[in-house]
């Protein structure tokens, strides 16, 4: 979600991990590795050697770094966000070809669910502009699955978040003003759908 106040956010589109960004995955990386490779292996278990795995495992890797730097920095970076558009669209190229009819589903649910983030990050206390950006990718590989997960991991990504919220009102570390990151939910419910409606 968006940044909490006080923290100011990047200005434009950069392209470039700013010195935060770099030092949030350095000082990760041994969780972030651990955790796309759990989430890889699940994906892989699920679907096979199927021409998507690729595309899965970048996605395991994608989602995991994002998650770090949100929970740590309250934002995902456009330098990651916005190339995942030309690299998953390269990595789905195969696939797109072989599967024509699933590659229109997959476009129109990317479009389906960034136009919808981008509507929910104008209602107060919604995802921010980090997450709309982020959501393409998310929405094209749900969106292959079919229908069902793109809708499956959008309720999971905001059910993940409201139990995130109650745990930290719980365990007295949150406020009911407070933002939350909402990157690790979007993929984590991402991954959810995928791996319970996988085909």
């Amino acid at each position: 979600m968006t940044a909490p106040a006080g923290t100011p956010a990047p200005a434009g589109w950069r392209l470039r991990p700013d010195a935060d960004t770099v030092a949030v995955l350095r000082s990760h990386a041994i969780a972030v590795g651990a955790t796309a490779a759990a989430a890889g292996a699940a994906l892989a278990w699920r679907f096979g050697a199927s021409p998507l795995l690729p595309a899965h495992l970048a996605f395991a890797v994608l989602g995991c770094a994002l998650s770090a730097i949100d929970l740590a920095l309250h934002r995902l970076p456009d330098a990651l966000t916005l190339p995942a558009y030309p690299v998953f669209a390269l990595l789905l190229a195969y696939p797109s070809v072989q599967d024509p009819g699933t590659a229109i589903r997959a476009l129109l649910a990317a479009v389906a669910a960034v136009v919808f983030y981008l509507a929910a990050a104008l209602l107060p206390g919604g995802p921010g502009l980090g997450d709309v950006k982020a959501a393409g990718p998310v929405g094209a590989l749900l969106g292959w699955t079919g229908w069902h997960a793109v809708i499956a991991g959008t309720f999971l990504a905001f059910a993940l978040t409201a139990l995130a919220g109650i745990a930290q009102l719980l365990a007295r570390r949150a406020r009911g003003r407070t933002r939350l990151a909402f990157g690790p939910s979007l993929y984590a419910g991402a991954v959810l759908a995928l791996l319970l409606l996988g085909r």
